[in-house]
């Protein structure tokens, strides 16, 4: 939505991510003994515009905000510099945080107090936005300047970052859900159902996901991939803007399937554009994302240690903890099964049978389904998963030593999880290559070779797996034979898996 409103005589200006200043015009300044004061925008444009599509709603709040400060400052023999901090959220009401240059008096500070607490309840409905009035500085960066003020005042968003990244595993992995549940599905959603009546999947699938209930159960497949308005959706989006394609980077994360969500970031995120709402909140994923993962890896790492020390059972508790904080990760899975089957032996026949038919019956299931396209594999039969263990190998190939060649990683992946059987996965990155010049390799069934794609096998392989996802009717869109390209696909398909 275009924000051109916010520059009309307003005390809202058009900002840069996480910065932007703009003074009172000299007809809307109280007094003329009242300092000048500026407003700093620390929530984005993207984000305030999806909170307040009427740009006037929040800007003649703020203009009465910033009104009531200057009058409390007026009353100052020596005004001091002041930060005052205003957050919005959707539950709660506006939440008001000084400082100042020097601190701020008791009196002044009772004062702002007292004014500010006479505005009207207003909430940002979507989540949390934050602005700041703030005595101009001399420095280019009023968020810069900020930290001269007394107490230092960190944005919300910061401070939450903050917490997150002190916070324990179990806690980590809580916020992350919470956090795409109550920040990032209902902004994309909101921005989807607003969207241009003429992009029907977009729209329908925006209301769709707007209605769920707060505590409705999530079923990432049955909310996009398996749903025609779904791929209708992806389809309506200019190249570049993810809003619809990100979707179940944060369905997933929000059923706490974070492994999934993590692999599908690592995708998409190349193909993204700047400067969009789907962007921003990638962007923001990421920087939790990381974190946590860094936390992740050295729980498992220590009972990995303790497995190679010979120590089981330590190991397989090691392992055991990690799980109760993240039940979704298949790397601890997969490491307790393999803690298991040491310590119990498989050195004869007998063993060897129990640690198989531990894994078929229980491990393998856990494990591919915390995240279908984990690299690793324990045994193999012909005829039955041999091909599926060469396409893991190839998975942690391509994470661990990835090609020169961004085509090659891309779609030499995206291949691979078509071979696995994870056609959402693949479908997403085919399409957003298709929006690319970009000329995608991929996996030759020959040999498991990097080769080139035309930008007609590459739309055939996006179809074929909204086919297998029960999604058939796109086809007829596009011009060409796509039953003959299907059979070709399901016959190399059943011939690769038959290896």
């Amino acid at each position: 939505m275009p924000l051109g409103p916010f520059l009309r005589r307003t005390v809202l200006a058009c900002a840069a991510l996480l910065a932007g200043v703009l003074s009172l015009p000299a007809d809307d300044a109280p007094e003329e003994s009242a300092p000048p004061l500026a407003l700093v925008f620390v929530t984005s444009n993207t984000v305030l515009a999806e909170n307040f599509p009427r740009p006037t709603t929040l800007s003649e709040w703020l203009k009465s905000a910033v009104t009531a400060t200057q009058a409390v400052l007026a009353t100052q023999p020596v005004p001091p510099a002041v930060l005052v901090q205003i957050t919005l959220a959707p539950a709660a009401p506006p939440r008001f945080e000084f400082a100042g240059r020097p601190a701020l008096d008791d009196s002044v500070l009772r004062a702002l107090q007292t004014r500010l607490a006479t505005l009207p309840d207003l909430r940002a409905p979507l989540c949390e936005v934050c602005v700041r009035i703030q005595t101009p500085g001399e420095t280019a960066s009023p968020l810069a300047e900020a930290a001269t003020f007394v107490p230092r005042l960190f944005p919300p968003d910061e401070a939450a970052l903050n917490r997150f990244i002190a916070a324990d595993l179990a806690t980590q992995y809580r916020e992350l859900r919470a956090w795409s549940r109550e920040r990032a599905l209902p902004l994309l959603a909101h921005h989807a159902a607003q969207a241009d009546p003429q992009y029907t999947g977009v729209v329908a699938l925006g209301q769709a996901l707007s209605a769920l209930p707060a505590d409705a159960a999530l079923d990432v497949a049955a909310l996009s991939y398996r749903r025609s308005d779904y791929w209708r959706a992806v389809m309506e989006m200019a190249p570049g803007d993810l809003l619809v394609a990100s979707l179940p980077v944060f369905l997933h994360a929000a059923a706490g399937e974070i492994d999934q969500a993590s692999t599908l970031l690592g995708l998409l995120h190349s193909f993204g554009r700047d400067n969009t709402l789907a962007r921003q909140l990638l962007n923001e994923f990421a920087a939790r994302l990381g974190p946590f993962r860094r936390q992740l890896t050295e729980h498992v790492q220590r009972g990995v240690a303790f497995h190679d020390a010979g120590k089981f059972t330590e190991a397989i508790a090691a392992q055991e903890r990690v799980l109760a904080a993240y039940p979704h990760s298949a790397w601890a899975r997969y490491e307790l099964f393999f803690s298991t089957v040491t310590r119990d032996g498989f050195d004869t026949k007998k063993k060897l049978k129990r640690a198989n038919r531990l894994w078929y019956d229980d491990a393998a299931p856990a494990i591919f389904r915390a995240n279908p396209l984990y690299a690793f594999q324990f045994g193999s039969t012909r005829g039955k998963d041999f091909a599926a263990m060469l396409d893991r190998l190839i998975l942690h190939r391509l994470a661990n030593k990835p090609p020169e060649d961004p085509a090659e990683r891309i779609g030499c992946f995206a291949d691979a999880a078509l071979r696995l059987g994870d056609y959402g996965t693949a479908a997403l990155v085919y399409w957003s290559a298709l929006g690319t010049t970009q000329a995608l390799k991929g996996l030759s069934f020959a040999n498991d070779q990097p080769i080139p794609l035309t930008k007609e096998d590459v739309l055939a392989r996006y179809l074929y797996c909204l086919e297998k996802l029960g999604v058939p009717d796109w086809k007829g869109e596009f011009e060409g034979d796509f039953a003959a390209a299907f059979r070709q696909l399901d016959a190399t398909l059943a011939a690769h898996r038959a290896r």
